[in-house]
């Protein structure tokens, strides 16, 4: 946090150099990828100590969505994030620092995974009495011995690289845990997380959860 702070402000001076900036804009997003990877790898460790209990508040779909479309459109300026959220959708019961930490790993994923000219796109829908989440991406398939390997922890497949560029053309190198959260913290909140192809390309990784019955008095 004190090095991403330190180099906001640094960019934010209206007489640093080209060079100065671009330099200060490495360090922040540097940071930033170090963070998350950090945050995965508490968060997972906290998730699998037997008997944790998670927080869990009534929470808006659209509110959560919200949270992590801001957040992706900030870091990926340059890309079309497409948010799909019908109105009137009923309450979740959950963590939402967990939820949206699971639905922006999936973004995360998606963006540097598929196809750098296609959006990426996050929907919601009701069915069966649950809330499904599915981002989805066009790109390369995955193959289906692949799809349940995915959700292991430090797993990176030979053909679906877990790296991404920094802005200087460097590449990044994740420790493939982004996914492997995304499955604790759907186990923790008793739902459901799976990957399938996308009809005409793609992938589509769709995470459900039960929502809440208020004519039942939840």
């Amino acid at each position: 946090a004190t090095i991403m702070g330190a180099a906001g402000s640094l960019m934010a001076q209206a007489n640093l150099s080209a060079a100065d900036r671009e330099r200060a804009q490495v360090i922040e997003e540097e940071a930033q990828h170090l963070n998350r990877m950090t945050t995965n790898l508490l968060q997972l460790g906290r998730l699998e100590t037997p008997g944790v209990e998670i927080r869990r508040d009534l929470e808006s779909a659209e509110e959560l969505i919200g949270v992590v479309m801001r957040g992706c459109r900030r870091r990926h300026p340059g890309r079309e994030l497409i948010s799909n959220v019908p109105r009137d959708l009923p309450l979740l019961r959950c963590d939402a620092v967990l939820v949206v930490q699971l639905l922006d790993n999936l973004m995360e994923n998606a963006l540097r995974h598929g196809d750098a000219s296609s959006a990426v796109e996050l929907q919601v829908q009701v069915q069966d009495q649950r809330l499904v989440f599915a981002v989805l991406n066009r790109g390369v398939r995955i193959a289906d011995a692949d799809k349940v390997k995915l959700f292991e922890p430090f797993l990176r497949l030979p053909n679906a690289s877990n790296d991404s560029k920094s802005p200087g053309g460097r590449e990044r190198t994740g420790l493939g845990l982004g996914l492997s959260l995304c499955l604790a913290i759907a186990k923790a909140h008793e739902g459901q997380l799976w990957i399938e192809d996308r009809p005409g390309g793609g992938t589509q990784v769709a995470f459900a959860l039960p929502w809440v019955d208020q004519g039942a008095g939840a």
